[in-house]
């Protein structure tokens, strides 16, 4: 909701808002609605697994289900792990880390606390935020962050 509002008030393309739309209907659907999306609307294998990425994209920092990206894109989960990793070359979870990731970079450099980061960031604590930082970018948090606040 917050990413449909900022794209609105910053004058983004319309495209942007009804895609940011589109997502935040489909997340009502699935947190409130009692019934499975079906795939009834012919998107291809590729769209689908764009509509994973996008959604997993937006919602980074929340914990997302294979079951619900399944049910988001009317695929299996067999298929949809399948297809993300041929497309992209990740699974989705790999995908979503990566976007914690990047996210967190940004947070650092704004010259939060890693404590804080990894709770905005949606890792279960700060020692597996310390350990994914550290795996994807061959340093750790506050020595990154360092780099942007030297003396």
């Amino acid at each position: 909701m917050h990413l449909l509002l900022s794209t609105i008030h910053s004058g983004g393309e319309q495209l942007e808002v009804e895609s940011h739309l589109e997502l935040l209907l489909v997340k009502m659907i699935l947190q409130y609605g009692s019934s499975r999306l079906a795939n009834t609307d012919g998107l291809d294998a590729k769209s689908n697994i764009i509509i994973a990425r996008d959604y997993l994209a937006d919602y980074c920092t929340n914990k997302v289900s294979l079951d619900e990206l399944a049910t988001l894109t009317g695929v299996s989960k067999y298929h949809l792990i399948h297809e993300f990793k041929r497309h992209f070359g990740v699974t989705p979870h790999q995908f979503q880390v990566q976007q914690r990731v990047c996210y967190s970079k940004s947070l650092l450099k704004a010259g939060h606390k890693p404590i804080d980061v990894a709770v905005a960031c949606g890792f279960h604590d700060q020692s597996h935020f310390h350990k994914t930082f550290v795996s994807a970018m061959g340093i750790n948090p506050k020595t990154y962050q360092q780099q942007f606040f030297t003396r």
